[in-house]
């Protein structure tokens, strides 16, 4: 009896939605086996429904909350996953066959949780993985999913933007790309608490997009800080202080 309690008695609409969506029997066995390890008793809420996956929140076999993130297998956003695998030297072999692309993803964010951590960046700190299912580090205040940062009013907006420019830094120090960053993909605990989500779609500099997408996320980020606090920034002097100029000249020509 892993699955929401809300789901055993009476359903909702959402409910049934989920089920239909998430809790096919593959996925209850990848569960079950999640269970039987001691990373997962329960699950107890849901805390977001996203076109990619859901994520729930639940219960660790001592008690402790994890996040557990469920993809959806028969997403159509699977099309979009493979140009951040491809050039991943991290995975080979790669067949174009829909469920064998989202237990990739699963595996990638999993093993990119697991660098990012190592390299001192916030994220949430991973635990296990299976098929399609994640097990990760619980981000919240008082028991209660931890807000987005669209969703806070920043009191130091420019020097928070700058904290999160220097994450994506570290990253690229380590020889990693989030390639995802923007004000969707961290959560709130404080302005001197917040954690990096989503980190699928990151790669290594050794892919050959790597470094238009550490440009992008930094563009991504200033561009929002400026659009939401009319901070009057230029994200080029961010990316020249990030790549360098000679990096940049080198891989993004006239940039």
């Amino acid at each position: 009896e892993i699955m929401p309690k809300r789901f055993r008695k009476e359903k909702t609409i959402e409910d049934r939605e989920i089920e239909n969506w998430v809790f096919d029997k593959p996925t209850l066995l990848a569960l079950a086996k999640l269970v039987n390890k001691g990373y997962l008793s329960e699950l107890t809420s849901t805390i977001s429904m996203g076109k990619e996956a859901f994520v729930f929140k639940g219960k660790d076999s001592a008690g402790f909350p994890v996040a557990v993130k469920i993809y959806k297998k028969d997403t159509t956003l699977f099309k979009d996953m493979i140009p951040y695998i491809d050039g991943d030297p991290r995975f080979r072999h790669i067949r174009r066959k829909r469920s064998h692309i989202i237990y990739l993803w699963c595996q990638k964010e999993f093993k990119n949780l697991q660098e990012f951590y190592e390299a001192g960046v916030p994220v949430p700190k991973p635990y296990a993985y299976r098929d399609n299912i994640l097990v990760m580090e619980f981000i919240g205040i008082d028991d209660l999913p931890a807000p987005r940062l669209k969703d806070v009013l920043i009191e130091n907006p420019k020097e928070f933007m700058e904290s999160l420019i220097n994450d994506i830094k570290t990253l690229y120090e380590n020889g990693f790309v989030h390639a995802d960053m923007s004000e969707y993909n961290v959560l709130m605990r404080g302005e001197d608490n917040y954690v990096i989500i989503d980190v699928g779609q990151g790669v290594p500099l050794s892919h050959p997009m790597a470094y238009r997408w550490v440009v992008r996320d930094i563009i991504n980020v200033v561009n929002y800080f400026k659009r939401r606090y009319k901070l009057n920034v230029d994200h080029k002097k961010y990316v020249i202080e990030v790549l360098g100029e000679d990096i940049l000249a080198h891989y993004l020509g006239s940039y």
